[in-house]
């Protein structure tokens, strides 16, 4: 596919599809897209660049929500290492 010739817009299903497929599955996905393997390489790095931060979001967005409880594991990591720790 000619560069240009094609235009994604990068938001919540693509964000959503690296949370939830292997590589293997997003080259998949893009090269049924039309996309060509130096472009595929291309989106992958930019879209590992991503994957932090859109983690993070997704999960302070969570905790606001309560839908993760962020103190529990601030509590097992902390007893965890405690317990771990030679006494």
């Amino acid at each position: 596919m000619a560069r240009g010739s094609r235009r994604v817009l990068i938001s919540s299903p693509c964000e959503h599809a690296m949370a939830n497929y292997s590589d293997d599955e997003l080259i998949e996905f893009l090269t049924n897209e039309g996309y060509e393997k130096d472009a595929i390489d291309k989106i992958l790095v930019k879209l590992r660049q991503y994957d932090s931060s859109v983690f993070r979001q997704s999960l302070f967005d969570a905790i606001e929500t309560g839908g993760f409880d962020l103190r529990s594991v601030i509590d097992e990591a902390i007893d965890g290492a405690s317990s771990e720790e030679p006494g």
